[in-house]
């Protein structure tokens, strides 16, 4: 009766972590890529981030590679590949911390709970990828003048992680804090805006 009870017991605290996880995934995305204000100061972020790694748009010299970028980014080309797969880029924001409202929530059936968060990821997709695009476009900028400079896909890579934050690599107390209840939601930004 006891084995039977705390079985019931774990299935209840695993069914109100997931719910927490995901309102909380879902609360974060409402502060981020539902804000228009939020979407202004990632853009201006980035072009600060930009001017450190020596590819600031404001400079006519680097307007073509944002529009190899551009291009890259919009029909998916080979240099694109090439920063995804050395790590240059997928991991901005929108992926490395809300990927999780996508991936628990696509063709997932349940409860009305459920439901809902379904409802939110499909308003949250296209946003979600946008948010993204406005960090993508500064990372492959700045990747392809590298690469264009002599520089492996691994050193082009480094140089942007150097200069720009990378959040799927935070150090484990940032982890920590982000995901706790009483901790800091957002302090992935600070620390990498930090270590910048």
């Amino acid at each position: 009766k006891y084995e039977s009870h705390l079985t019931e017991l774990t299935k209840v605290r695993s069914e109100i972590e997931k719910i927490y996880e995901k309102s909380y995934s879902l609360w974060k995305s409402g502060k981020t890529v539902w804000s228009p204000a939020t979407h202004g100061r990632n853009v201006i972020g980035n072009i600060t981030f930009a001017d450190f790694a020596g590819v600031n748009p404001m400079n006519p010299l680097n307007w073509k590679h944002y529009k190899q970028a551009s291009q890259e980014l919009w029909k998916g080309g080979a240099m694109r590949d090439r920063a995804l797969k050395s790590g240059a880029s997928g991991t901005e924001y929108a992926t490395a911390e809300l990927g999780q409202l996508a991936s628990e929530f696509a063709g997932a059936e349940g409860s009305a709970v459920d439901g809902f968060f379904r409802m939110a990821d499909k308003v949250s997709g296209p946003l979600a990828k946008a948010y993204n695009a406005e960090d993508q476009v500064f990372k492959l900028a700045s990747f392809i003048k590298q690469v264009k400079a002599g520089a492996s896909d691994a050193e082009a890579a480094a140089y942007v992680s150097k200069w720009f934050p990378n959040y799927a690599e935070v150090g484990p107390t940032v982890k920590a804090l982000k995901t706790s209840p009483i901790g800091a939601p957002f302090i992935s930004f600070q620390a990498e805006a930090a270590r910048i």
